[in-house]
């Protein structure tokens, strides 16, 4: 009975450190895929800027 409860208490143990670390990489991911985003729209917006700059020169 001792055995199956260490046994039991040791499985615990080790599932909550298993959801630790799933709960880790999901906000690792979740990080990266913000900053992936940001980074986008960064570089989408300065494309533009620069495009629009650059037909402003092109016209004068």
């Amino acid at each position: 009975m001792l055995v199956n409860t260490q046994r039991d208490t040791e499985r615990i143990i080790h599932l909550q450190c298993d959801k630790q670390s799933y709960r880790k990489k999901y906000i690792y991911i979740q990080v990266f895929q913000f900053l992936s985003l940001l980074l986008h729209f960064a570089t989408t917006k300065l494309i533009e800027h620069l495009l629009s700059h650059e037909t402003v020169q092109l016209r004068c």
